[in-house]
């Protein structure tokens, strides 16, 4: 596997991990906190 691939897999990684830990924590915000940040 040539450097770049694998390093396009590290970012895509980390982007996944960082969007079920925002979409975790969206979730446990009240919905009217939410309603008005959105």
């Amino acid at each position: 596997m040539n450097p770049f691939k694998n390093f396009a897999k590290k970012v895509w990684q980390n982007f996944i991990k960082f969007a079920e830990f925002i979409y975790f924590n969206v979730e446990k915000l009240p919905k009217i906190e939410l309603g008005i940040s959105l």
